[in-house]
C-alpha cells in the first residue's frame, strides 16, 4: 500500500510502498479515505510540535491524526464493527488498565498515544491504518469522511461543555475562533446556548466563526473585548468563557469576561503562560469564578460528539474543504501552510 512517510523533522514527506497493516487482537484495520492535514500534521513533520526534542523519535514516521474511512478487517469481539462500515477514528488511544481508564478519565490516561504524533504510532496518512476497537466510531449517514475529520476538536469542545455542566440558554465567548474555537460554536448551540460570542484579532476567523452562526463577533486588536462583553450581556458577563488561544492576555480576558458564578474554561496553552492577578481577590475569588482546565476528550465525549451529528444538532456545512490525492502530498503541505486559509486540507486514497 501507499503510505506518507518522512525521515527526520523538517523534511519534505514522500509517498513509499509498505507492507498492508494486521489487525492484531482487538484491532480494526481501516480503509482510509480522508485524512485531514492538520495544525498538528504539520508542526510534527516541521518539528516544531511537542516532540521537537526527542532524539529517540523513531524515523520513518508516517503522520495523520484525524483519519475516516471503511472498515477493511476486524479481529475483535466487538459486535458493533463489520467490514464495510463507515467509520472515524480517534487517534487518542489508552491502556484501559491504569486507574484513569477505569473511572472514565481515559483522557487522562499516562500511557496514552497519539496515533500519527507519538513516536512508533503509524498515522491515518496511508491508504490503510489500524487502531483499537474502543478508538473506532461508525459515522453518522449524513457526515461526510472530510467532516468526519472534524470530530476530534468536536470531541474537544465536548469534554469541555460536560465540564462546565451547563444548563439550556447559557450565554458563550469563545476566545480563538480558528479550526477548533470554530468547532464549538456549533457544539455550544447544541448543547443550548443562547447567545454565542466570538472573539479573535483575525478577519478570517472572525469570518469563520460568523460562518458557523456566532452571535455576535469581537475584534479583539480594535476594541476592549472585557467592555464589549460587558456591553453585549447587559453588564453580566458570560455563563462560559472558551479560552483556546493559550496566551495570558486572552486567558484573562476570558477570566474577566465571566459571569458570576460562570465557568472558564482553560484549553490552550501548550508552551506555558506567565499570569499576573493585582485584583485577584475580587475578580475570581469574591465573584465565585469556576476556572476549569481541559484536557483532550475522552472516547464517551467522542461518542457525544458523534450523537449529536447523528441527532441533526451539529451543522458542519460552513467549513470548506480541499481534497488532495496522496500523491500530491508535497504541493498538499505548501497549501495547508498558507496563512489565513479558513479551507480545511483533506489528503484522500
Amino acid at each position: 500500500m501507499r503510505a506518507v512517510r518522512y525521515y527526520g523533522f523538517g523534511e519534505c514527506p514522500k509517498i513509499e510502498e509498505v507492507a498492508d497493516p494486521v489487525a492484531g487482537q482487538n484491532e480494526v484495520v481501516v480503509r482510509v479515505k480522508a485524512c485531514q492535514l492538520g495544525t498538528d500534521v504539520l508542526k510534527i513533520m516541521a518539528g516544531t510540535g511537542p516532540v521537537q526534542d526527542s532524539a529517540s523519535y523513531i524515523f520513518p514516521h508516517t503522520p495523520g491524526y484525524r483519519g475516516a474511512g471503511v472498515v477493511e478487517s476486524v479481529n475483535s469481539g466487538n459486535p458493533t464493527l463489520k467490514p464495510g462500515d463507515r467509520v472515524i477514528v480517534n487517534g487518542f488511544v489508552h491502556c484501559n488498565t491504569c486507574d484513569d481508564c477505569e473511572h472514565g478519565r481515559d483522557n487522562l490516561c499516562s500511557n496514552a498515544r497519539l496515533l500519527g504524533v507519538d513516536s512508533g504510532a503509524s498515522g491515518a496518512l496511508a491508504e490503510k491504518f489500524k487502531a483499537p476497537d474502543y478508538a473506532v466510531f461508525k459515522l453518522p449517514d449524513a457526515v461526510s469522511y472530510s467532516q468526519a475529520t472534524l470530530f476530534s476538536n468536536i470531541g474537544l469542545l465536548v469534554h469541555a461543555l460536560e465540564r462546565a455542566a451547563v444548563r439550556p440558554g447559557f450565554t458563550a465567548a469563545i476566545f480563538g475562533c480558528g479550526l477548533v474555537g470554530s468547532c464549538a460554536i456549533p457544539v455550544v448551540r447544541a448543547y443550548g446556548a443562547a447567545q454565542i460570542i466570538g472573539v479573535d484579532v483575525r478577519e478570517s476567523a472572525l469570518d469563520l466563526a460568523e460562518r458557523c452562526g456566532a452571535d455576535e463577533l469581537i475584534a479583539g486588536d480594535s476594541t476592549d473585548v472585557v467592555e464589549a462583553i460587558l456591553e453585549k450581556t447587559s453588564g453580566r458577563g458570560v455563563d462560559v468563557a472558551f479560552e483556546i488561544v493559550g496566551i495570558s492576555s486572552t486567558i484573562q480576558q476570558a477570566i474577566q469576561s465571566t459571569a458570576n458564578r460562570g465557568v472558564t474554561i482553560l484549553l490552550g496553552a501548550l508552551k506555558g503562560v506567565s499570569l499576573s492577578f493585582p485584583n485577584y481577590y475580587n475578580e475570581i475569588i469574591r465573584r465565585e469564578i469556576d476556572l476549569k482546565a481541559c484536557y483532550g476528550k475522552t472516547r464517551d465525549d467522542f461518542a457525544r460528539g458523534l450523537k449529536l451529528a447523528n441527532e441533526g444538532l451539529l451543522d458542519l456545512t460552513p467549513y470548506s474543504f480541499q481534497e488532495h490525492d496522496i500523491d500530491a502530498i508535497e504541493s498538499a503541505v505548501e497549501a495547508a501552510r498558507e496563512p489565513g486559509n479558513n479551507c480545511i486540507h483533506i489528503i484522500t486514497m
